[in-house]
């Protein structure tokens, strides 16, 4: 199966630190690929090293076999769309104008098409004729979000895209996300919750301290040795009606 992202032994150094200490991994078109760690582990440097946004002292990413360091704008673009942590709007647009700009290669009147639709699809229609200044931050989230499908991007890089939703909006989201994927779109979102994970990925990509700790599925990626030394979790896997549970007390 071909590659959507690759990352060859991809370094990175921020403030002449280093953050990503010769990163490699392959990730399939078409699935669901959760990148996991504790905090400060890379993860959001990963992403913005994937979409040319932070260049590289060594090594390279590859969006769909090009390097992402070397493309322009609007051809990264084609390629592929980002949605960061930060949720910020600067202008009081309103909704269907924010999700719009994920169509920024369309005619205005195709673009609010594509808006509208996507607002639908995350379920906030009824906020399209509203400035993004009087949502909450759930609103906020669903319009960004909305503006990221309407990019039809083969591939989507998300940034905690479940952060601060409630759990019904955090199930949605990857409910949502999951369904892309049978229409052969490639997902990759950072995810601190490791239940959510195994539950909705098909790979989890584990970093700890820059490094790669682990790229396989989630309960093997994510098992007991791992969970320990990566995330100081005594930790085990569950069976359950369900699905997969995770049953874990801190180590000392």
């Amino acid at each position: 199966m071909s590659a959507a992202l690759e990352f060859q032994d991809l370094r990175v150094d921020l403030g002449g630190r280093p953050v990503l200490k010769g990163v490699g991994a392959s990730l399939p078109a078409g699935k669901l690929i959760g990148v996991c760690g504790p905090n400060g582990a890379g993860k959001s440097t990963l992403l913005r090293a994937a979409m040319g946004l932070v260049r590289p002292k060594a090594g390279k990413a590859l969006l769909f076999g090009r390097d992402a360091a070397g493309m322009g704008p609007v051809e990264r673009a084609s390629h592929a769309a980002y949605l960061p942590q930060e949720r910020r709007v600067a202008w009081g647009m309103a909704s269907v104008e924010v999700a719009a700009l994920g169509a920024f290669d369309q005619p205005p009147e195709l673009a609010r098409v594509r808006a509208l639709e996507a607002l639908e699809t995350v379920g906030a229609s009824g906020l399209a004729e509203r400035s993004v200044f009087d949502l909450s931050g759930g609103e906020r989230a669903k319009v960004l979000l909305a503006r990221l499908l309407a990019s039809q991007a083969p591939l989507l890089i998300l940034d905690e895209p479940i952060a601060g939703l409630d759990p019904d909006a955090q199930l949605m989201t990857l409910e949502l996300l999951k369904g892309l994927t049978a229409k052969g779109v490639t997902v990759v979102a950072t995810l601190h919750d490791l239940f959510l994970c195994a539950r909705f990925c098909d790979l989890a990509l584990v970093l700890a301290e820059g490094c790669l700790a682990a790229c396989a599925p989630p309960l093997e990626a994510l098992c007991p040795p791992l969970l320990a030394e990566v995330f100081r979790l005594e930790a085990e896997w569950l069976d359950s009606p369900r699905g997969h549970l995770l049953a874990a007390t801190r180590l000392p």
